[in-house]
C-alpha cells in the first residue's frame, strides 16, 4: 500500500512511519508537493491507496463522500469531524500531537507592538464568525498570548523529536 503526503518530513510523513511501525504493516510514503496532489490521485485511484489530511479538506471530502477519514491525530476528537475516533482511542500511541497556528514577530520587536498585535489577534480569535470558521477548519481556537504559545512549543518539541525518533525517519 502506498501513501500520500504533502512531503519529506511533514508531520503527515512522520504520521504515517509511525503508523506503519505501529501496525506492523509495509506502506509506502509518496511524497507530494500538495495535500491536494495526493488526494487527487488518492481519489482518483492513482497508485495511492490512502492519505493524510488537514480536518478540513477531510471534512470537505469525507461530506462529497470521496473518501472516508480513519483516524484523528491529537489529544482529543475535533469538533469539525466529532465522528472521527482519535488514534489513541483506537489503541495507537504517540499521535497525541496537536496542531496550531502562531503568529511571529522579529525578536527586536517592540514590546508595545508585540502588545497591540497580541490584544488585536485575540479579539479577532473571540469574534464568532472567526471562531466558526476556525473550528471548521478543525482548529479549537484558544487566543493565548506570548508565553503560552512558547509554553506549548516547548512541549511540542520533545514529542515532534520522539516522533522523528520512533518513525525512524533520518534527515536524507
Amino acid at each position: 500500500m502506498n501513501y500520500g503526503t504533502w512531503g519529506n518530513g511533514s508531520q503527515a510523513h512522520l504520521m504515517g512511519e509511525l503508523l506503519k511501525r505501529q501496525a506492523g504493516i509495509q506502506i509506502t510514503h509518496v511524497p507530494y508537493k500538495s495535500e491536494a496532489a495526493a488526494h487527487s490521485d488518492m481519489i482518483g485511484g492513482n497508485g495511492v491507496d490512502f492519505a493524510w489530511a488537514n480536518p478540513a479538506t477531510a471534512r470537505n471530502q469525507s461530506q462529497a463522500g470521496k473518501l472516508k477519514v480513519l483516524g484523528i491525530a491529537g489529544t482529543e476528537r475535533i469538533a469539525a469531524l466529532p465522528q472521527a475516533a482519535t488514534f489513541a482511542e483506537q489503541g495507537f500511541k504517540g499521535f497525541e500531537l496537536d496542531s496550531w497556528i502562531g503568529v511571529f514577530a522579529p525578536a527586536k520587536t517592540p514590546r508595545d507592538v508585540i502588545d497591540k498585535w497580541v490584544q488585536a489577534l485575540q479579539d479577532i480569535t473571540k469574534m464568532p464568525d472567526v471562531r466558526e470558521k476556525l473550528v471548521l477548519f478543525g482548529f479549537e481556537p484558544l487566543g493565548n498570548g506570548p508565553q503560552e504559545f512558547a509554553a506549548s512549543m516547548k512541549a511540542d518539541t520533545p514529542k515532534v523529536a520522539e516522533l522523528i525518533k520512533a518513525a525512524g525517519v533520518t534527515f536524507e
